[in-house]
């Protein structure tokens, strides 16, 4: 009977198998565990009392006009459906300091700069006040976990007078929005 030559295992090609293994499931315990909040979340918001409602775009939650003033309020959300955070270092400051360098960079007749924080029911806003001629837009940035917010009173010309007057109302009214983690994301919608 013949005999089965024996195989002596390279202990070499072993040890680096076994450090693949390790560093594969390193990376997957590093993404998911310590990169940060993967989660996405939904804007629950009251209705703007006194507002009307405008028609939008697919980009757009919920726009309204103030019909006393001209005003606009607008809503918007940017996510990333993944298995882990790939931007953790990602924060409402940061994200508001993107949108001020890009304005700076390329409406050479804007100003941009940033202005209050305001805590909302499950997060907060980080707001930057863009101004041009006849032009000025307050925009509030929330960010949680893989979704961005973005909250933003706007008007042109006369309108722009009214924005100073209408600022409390709108830290209140950022004060009323939650950030609600969703499970499903079919369900991801401005409510």
């Amino acid at each position: 009977m013949a005999r089965t030559p024996f195989i002596r295992p390279n202990l070499g090609t072993i040890s680096v198998c076994l450090l693949l293994v390790a560093g594969a499931g390193g990376s997957i315990w590093y993404l998911r565990h310590v990169q940060g909040d993967n989660s996405n979340y939904k804007l629950v918001r009251p209705e703007p009392v006194g507002w009307e409602a405008v028609p939008h775009g697919p980009q757009t939650l919920f726009l309204y006009r103030n019909p006393k003033n001209g005003l606009l309020l607008r809503g918007a959300q940017s996510q990333i459906v993944a298995e882990y955070n790939p931007t953790p270092e990602e924060n409402n400051d940061s994200v508001a300091q993107y949108y001020i360098d890009r304005t700076h960079e390329n409406l050479k007749q804007w100003t941009a700069s940033k202005s209050d924080k305001v805590q909302a029911k499950n997060g907060s806003y980080q707001l930057i006040d863009r101004k041009k001629e006849g032009k000025r837009v307050i925009s509030a940035f929330g960010v949680l976990g893989n979704s961005i917010f973005i909250v933003s009173l706007s008007g042109n010309g006369k309108e722009v007078e009214s924005i100073d007057e209408t600022l409390p109302w709108f830290h209140d009214y950022l004060s009323q929005t939650d950030f609600q983690k969703v499970e499903n994301l079919d369900t991801v919608s401005a409510q």
